[in-house]
């Protein structure tokens, strides 16, 4: 298992990006961030299978992610995931977050094959929680403005 520690500064404070892969490479972490206080903690296991996990982060402000001592609050609370934590476990999963803006919580767990999260958030104190289990599970969403919440479980065998 490989441990990545990737810390990339800015002006203000420090963004914390943490990479834990079983095979770097099969699976794939792009990541853009820039602004401060962000934080993201991304697992990926890749189990076995034609293709690899792939995610792609691009964020654009201040304390995103699960920045420390932040805590998802109402519908974030029930997939029972934590702010800034990405994981793949499995192969041919793929997610991407777009995120501009400011105190945005976001966390993602993808378990099976196959399954693609693609999510926009613009705006300010937006939280969202996705999990998907099984096989070829699709979610997309978008977040336009301040305090918007969502959460999202699918499951298909």
């Amino acid at each position: 298992m490989a441990l990545a520690l990737l810390a990339v500064q800015d002006a203000h404070a420090a963004n914390e990006l943490i990479l834990i892969t079983n095979n770097p490479t099969t699976n794939s972490a792009v990541l853009d961030v820039m602004g401060y206080g962000n934080r993201l903690e991304i697992q990926q296991n890749f189990t076995s299978g034609p293709l690899g996990n792939s995610i792609q982060v691009q964020i654009h402000g201040d304390l995103n992610g699960g920045p420390a001592g932040s805590s998802f609050t109402g519908a974030a609370l029930r997939p029972g995931l934590t702010p800034g934590s990405l994981v793949q476990n499995g192969f041919g999963n793929s997610m991407s977050f777009n995120v501009s803006g400011s105190n945005n919580l976001f966390a993602a767990a993808q378990y099976g094959n196959s399954n693609v999260i693609t999510a926009s958030i613009a705006g300010s104190g937006n939280q969202s929680s996705v999990v998907q289990n099984g096989y070829g599970n699709f979610a997309g969403f978008s977040q336009t403005g301040f305090g918007n919440t969502v959460s999202i479980t699918q499951t298909s065998w």
